[in-house]
């Protein structure tokens, strides 16, 4: 037979049950302050950190916050940062009548020479392009910020060459020249009946350089042209292929002017462009220092 036993909760036991279920409220609120006040911590310090590197918060979550260079050789077609780009023309507008806009938050003043203007008929990205027709055309953009000195750049663009365009041969894509003679950094095209092979060069007084594309594209195809510097190497990619890299004599490119759809031999403007250019886009690091698959929508 079991024993029956009758417990009796008094006043002063209840009362001791509440002040401890409030205590170990109080320290779980405790508790969940300081963590709070961490997590705040560390975003303050991550935003901190974006901000000096020059990316938004929103942008490199977008990817997992990785570093600056890790973000931006992951996702090449559309990072977000400040202070290193230096120019950005995305060609957009209405067919034949709309101004050629610098869309980094520079907005550097952008002027179309001869008859340069956008097109709606060929674009790779945004429904326009730049058009160019080989008789006098080019753009023409100003600012020191451009300079870039002997540090790190990327120099790209998307460009197209019609078949018309065969026996045009050497074509000035974009120029970093001092425009009193020669001296600069330059990216061109040949043509020839067979197709086109991109060159870049440095020149600087009677010293200077080139390199040649491996590979050659086809007439009314676009292609992505990349030119870095990372480091004292320059690169030349082609549709993301990596064609050659030297370390040869580079002059530092002082010039703040940059010219695109043209050449420039002997202070003459020279070597127009005929042809197609969207997506243009200078900045102040080397975004790419291997192969990589090219941009597959507009930067951002």
């Amino acid at each position: 037979m079991g024993t029956e036993i009758n417990v009796t909760v008094g006043p002063q036991s209840l009362k001791d049950r509440n002040r401890q279920e409030t205590d170990a409220n109080r320290f779980r609120k405790v508790e969940q302050d300081a963590q709070q006040r961490t997590q705040d911590a560390a975003t303050d310090a991550r935003r901190q950190q974006l901000a000096q590197q020059g990316l938004t918060a929103d942008g490199a979550a977008q990817y997992g916050n990785p570093s600056r260079l890790e973000f931006l050789r992951q996702k090449p077609a559309a990072f977000r940062f400040g202070g290193d780009l230096l120019l950005l023309l995305h060609m957009d507008g209405v067919d034949s009548d709309s101004p050629f806009i610098d869309s980094s938050r520079r907005r550097l003043r952008v002027t179309a020479n001869g008859n340069a203007q956008i097109s709606t008929a060929q674009s790779k990205f945004g429904g326009a392009s730049g058009l160019f027709d080989g008789d006098g055309d080019w753009l023409s953009v100003s600012g020191a910020i451009l300079a870039l000195g002997a540090g790190d750049f990327t120099i790209e663009a998307w460009v197209r060459v019609p078949l018309a365009a065969a026996r045009q041969g050497n074509m000035g894509i974009w120029v970093y020249p001092d425009l009193g003679n020669d001296t600069g950094l330059y990216v061109t095209a040949f043509t020839n009946n067979k197709g086109s092979f991109c060159e870049l060069k440095w020149i600087d007084g009677q010293e200077g350089g080139f390199i040649f594309s491996y590979d050659t594209f086809g007439f009314d195809e676009w292609v992505h042209i990349a030119a870095v510097r990372d480091s004292g190497i320059i690169y030349l990619y082609l549709n993301g292929a990596q064609q050659v890299q030297t370390t040869a004599y580079q002059p530092p490119i002082d010039s703040p002017n940059v010219l695109i759809g043209r050449s420039n031999f002997e202070g003459v403007p020279s070597s127009f462009m005929y042809g197609n250019i969207d997506e243009l886009r200078v900045s102040a690091v080397a975004v790419y220092t291997e192969s990589f698959t090219p941009p597959s929508q507009p930067f951002r």
